[in-house]
């Protein structure tokens, strides 16, 4: 009889093998995670066409551009936030 990733998993906890983490947020994720990974079929009969590829290489390079752009037009204050602050003109002119 071949184990299944549920079965595997469901023992492993069972015998204390896991620790559990103590932090609030990862500990509802850990039991988050550990739900889905029980409730998904041992096996997925489902067929993945070539179309679906060319779509996920769609997502990934539109999600590169996007940040390439959102950091284009952000760059001067990121630039800021890390670089020295330079004295400005108009602090010049009002020391006049």
């Amino acid at each position: 009889m071949a184990l299944s990733f549920r079965r595997i998993l469901f023992i492993t906890i069972s015998l204390g093998a896991i620790p559990l983490p103590k932090s609030s947020t990862v500990l509802g994720l850990f039991c988050l995670f550990i739900c889905l990974a029980l409730l998904t079929p041992a096996q997925a009969h489902a067929y993945i066409d070539p179309g679906t590829g060319s779509f996920v290489f769609q997502a990934i390079l539109a999600a590169i551009v996007g940040a390439g752009v959102v950091t284009r037009m952000y760059w001067a204050k990121i630039k800021s936030m890390f670089g020295k602050s330079s004295p400005s003109e108009d602090d010049d002119i009002n020391e006049e």
